[in-house]
Order: C-alpha cells, then sequence, then structure tokens
C-alpha cells in the first residue's frame, strides 16, 4: 500500500469537512439556543413582541457567526488538503526514487 494513499490524498470520502462545520459552528449555536430558550422560559405568556425582539437580534448575531465558522472551516479543511497532498507527493517521489541523494562533497 502506498503511503500517500494511507494519508488520504484521495478526498472523495472524506468526512473531515462536516465535522470541521459542526465543531466550528458548535459554540454559537449552543449559546444562540441558551439565549432563546432563556427568553422563551422569561417571557413565555407575557410578552411576545419582546420575544420577537429577542429573536429577532439572535438572529443577527447567529447568521454572520454561522457564515463566518463555515468560511473558517473550509479554509483549514482547504489547508488541510493542501498539506496532505504536498506531504503525500513528497513521500511518493522520496520512496520511488525519483529524487536524486543529496551529494556531500
Amino acid at each position: 500500500m502506498r503511503l500517500a494513499a494511507y494519508l488520504h490524498v484521495n478526498y472523495e470520502e472524506d468526512d473531515l469537512l462536516p465535522l470541521l462545520i459542526v465543531v466550528f459552528n458548535l459554540i454559537p449555536i449552543t449559546i444562540f439556543l441558551a439565549v432563546l430558550s432563556f427568553t422563551i422560559v422569561i417571557n413565555f405568556g407575557i410578552a411576545f413582541i419582546v420575544e420577537m425582539i429577542a429573536l429577532l437580534l439572535c438572529l443577527a448575531w447567529l447568521i454572520p457567526c454561522v457564515i463566518i465558522c463555515t468560511v473558517s472551516a473550509l479554509v483549514l479543511w482547504q489547508a488541510i488538503q493542501v498539506s496532505r497532498f504536498i506531504i503525500g507527493a513528497y513521500i511518493d517521489r522520496s520512496l520511488s526514487g525519483s529524487i536524486p541523494p543529496n551529494k556531500v562533497h
């Protein structure tokens, strides 16, 4: 088995991207749900207008956070892909002997 194949240089079935998106978006979504749950419990049956304002403010905070976190996860995933490809190509070349050995004078 080639070491580059072991390092998953082919990314057709790579599950790293969905994992990164979930991990990067976990904190903003958790904060959103906590704040929204708190306002629902406090304002239940009393002030639905305040609840709608709280929901709009929470969504105004959550949507940019999710966009930024998703883009950050995509950038990190792409960097991991590139580094895996470079490492795999280097290992393939070094194992195939196409790189001449260094000559010491």
